[in-house]
C-alpha cells in the first residue's frame, strides 16, 4: 500500500475511534440539555427524554396472536396503574371473542411518567415503529396537546379517558385524530363552584392550582363561573409547578397564611404532597374545608391515608372533590366493576377514570370494524366518529360487543352504553353527555364514597 494510502487509513481509523457514539454508560454521564435531563440509551448516547426501551417495555397479552391488530396506550403508571388493569380486562374479554369473525388486539403501553418530553417519543414510537391503528392515552391534557400534531402526521387517532382541558376542543386533530370520552372542565369547573358556594353563607375562598393545561384549564373554567354565580371575590390564587416540592410548599405556605374557609385545590400527581402540607389548616366545626378535583381521586390518595400512621382523620374527613362520575351503577358498570373485582381484587372505583378507560378501548375496538378486518389509522379514526346518533345505545363488554362491531362494519352509527355512561363523539371529538360526582373519602373503610353532582 503506498505510503500516503497507509496514512489516509490510519486517519480513517483513528478518526472511527475518536467519534464513536459511546457517550455514556449510564444516565449519571449525560449532562443537561438546554436545562433538560438526558439519559444515557442502550446505544451508549445522551438524549433528552426517557429512552424508549424504558418507556414501551410492556405487551399485552405477552404472547400475542400473529393476525392481531396493534394498539397502543400512552398512560402515567405511577398514577394509572387501574386504568392499565382496565385495559387488560378489556383486552381479555374481546380477545376471548376472537373466534367469531373479528381479529383480536395486541396493546403496546408506554410509560410516560418520567419527564415532560416522554410523551410525544412515545406517540412516535407507537406509531411509526409499532404500527399501532389507534392509541388509548395520553391521560394529562398536556400530554394530548403535546402529541396532537404527531397523531396527525401519523394518521392514528388517540382517544383520552381522562383528558379535560377545554382547550384540547379546539386543537386542529379535534375529532379527527383526538378524541376523548372524559367529559370538558368547563363543565367541572361549573360543577365545582357552585358546590362550594352551597356549602357556606359567606365563604371565603383561596385557590391552589397546578401549572399545566389541565390546572389552568379548570382554574379559568371555575373563576368564570365563580364569578357567573355571584361568588365574592377569591381571597387569593396560588400556583405552583408540578413535582416541584418547593413551589408546592411556598404555594401552600401562602395559602396557609390567609384566613380562608374554603380551599379548592386543582391538583394531579403532587395531591399527596399537597394534602399533607394543608393538615396544618385547621379542622373543626370552623375548620377550612377542601375542595378537590377529578386528578386527586386516585389511588394514591388513598394510600396515603394509609400510610400516615396515626392518619389524621379529621383532615381526611373534611376533603370533598368532583370527579366525572359513572351515574347509577347500571348495569354495564356493574359488570365492569365485578369483573374487574374479580381479576385483580381491586375496586375500580379508587380511580376517578378507571371505567373511562375501559371505554375507550372498546370505543376503538368497534371503531376497528369499520376497516372490514384491514384496520388503518384513518379508517379508525372514521369509525369512531361513528360512534354518534340518537340511535338505542348499544352496550360496552364482551356480551354486546359482536352486536356493535357488526353495525360498525355495516357503517351504522353506533352510540354507546358504556361503563362511564352514554357516549357519543361531537364533531370536536367532545363526550356530548356527562355526569358529575362529589365524592369524599371514608376514613374507616379507606375508600372513596360518592353521591350525585348537579350541573
Amino acid at each position: 500500500m503506498p505510503l500516503l494510502g497507509l496514512l489516509l487509513a490510519m486517519l480513517l481509523a483513528g478518526c472511527t475511534m475518536t467519534f464513536a457514539f459511546d457517550q455514556c454508560g449510564r444516565d449519571e454521564d449525560c449532562p443537561q440539555a438546554m436545562g433538560k435531563k438526558q439519559f444515557c440509551t442502550s446505544d451508549r448516547i445522551c438524549a433528552v427524554g426517557t429512552p424508549v426501551e424504558r418507556m414501551c417495555r410492556e405487551t399485552f397479552p405477552p404472547s400475542p396472536a400473529a393476525n392481531a391488530v396493534p394498539i397502543g396506550a400512552i398512560l402515567s403508571l405511577r398514577a394509572d396503574n387501574l386504568s392499565y388493569q382496565a385495559l387488560q380486562l378489556g383486552i381479555d374479554e374481546i380477545n376471548a371473542l376472537s373466534g367469531s369473525g373479528h381479529r383480536p388486539l395486541v396493546l403496546y403501553l408506554c410509560d410516560v411518567s418520567g419527564t415532560d418530553d416522554d410523551a410525544p417519543k412515545a406517540m412516535k414510537f407507537l406509531a411509526r415503529e409499532r404500527g399501532v391503528v389507534a392509541v388509548v392515552g395520553p391521560t394529562a391534557s398536556g400530554q394530548v396537546i403535546s402529541v396532537a400534531a404527531e397523531a396527525e402526521a401519523a394518521q392514528v387517532p388517540l382517544v383520552s379517558p381522562s383528558a379535560t382541558a377545554p382547550a384540547i376542543a379546539t386543537l386542529p386533530q379535534a375529532g379527527k385524530y383526538v378524541f376523548r370520552v372524559a367529559p370538558s372542565d368547563e363543565l367541572q369547573g361549573r360543577v365545582l363552584a357552585n358546590l362550594v358556594l352551597d356549602a357556606s353563607n359567606q365563604p371565603r375562598v383561596g385557590l391552589l392550582f397546578v401549572e399545566s393545561v389541565y390546572g389552568k384549564g379548570l382554574q379559568e373554567a371555575f373563576v368564570t363561573a365563580w364569578k357567573a354565580m355571584g361568588g365574592p371575590e377569591l381571597v387569593g390564587s396560588w400556583s405552583f409547578q408540578e413535582k416541584n416540592e418547593g413551589a408546592v410548599r411556598n404555594a401552600v405556605k401562602h395559602a396557609l397564611g390567609t384566613s380562608m374557609t374554603d380551599v379548592v385545590v386543582i391538583s394531579y400527581l403532587d395531591t399527596p404532597l399537597l394534602v399533607r402540607e394543608l393538615s396544618g389548616l385547621k379542622t373543626g366545626s370552623n375548620g377550612t374545608r377542601i375542595w378537590m378535583a377529578d386528578g386527586a381521586k386516585n389511588q394514591f390518595l388513598l394510600d396515603l391515608l394509609r400510610e400516615m400512621n396515626p392518619p389524621p382523620d379529621a383532615h381526611f374527613q373534611r376533603i370533598r372533590g368532583t370527579a366525572p362520575t359513572v351515574g347509577s351503577t347500571g348495569s354495564v358498570y356493574s359488570k365492569f366493576q365485578t369483573a374487574f373485582r374479580a381479576k385483580f381484587g381491586t375496586d375500580p372505583s379508587a380511580d376517578a377514570f378507571a371505567a373511562y378507560t375501559y371505554d375507550a378501548l372498546y370505543a376503538i375496538a368497534i371503531a376497528i370494524a369499520y376497516g372490514r378486518g384491514s384496520p388503518s389509522g384513518p379508517l379508525v379514526s372514521a369509525g369512531l366518529r361513528r360512534i354518534a346518533g340518537e340511535g338505542m345505545p348499544v352496550g360496552v363488554g364482551q356480551s354486546k360487543f359482536l352486536e356493535a362491531v357488526g353495525k360498525m362494519a355495516m357503517g351504522q352509527q353506533v352510540p354507546l352504553d358504556g361503563a362511564s355512561g352514554k357516549i357519543r363523539f361531537n364533531d370536536r371529538g367532545d363526550r356530548m353527555e356527562a355526569l358529575f360526582e362529589q365524592w369524599s373519602i371514608d376514613v374507616m373503610m379507606r375508600r372513596f364514597t360518592s353521591v350525585p353532582a348537579p350541573l
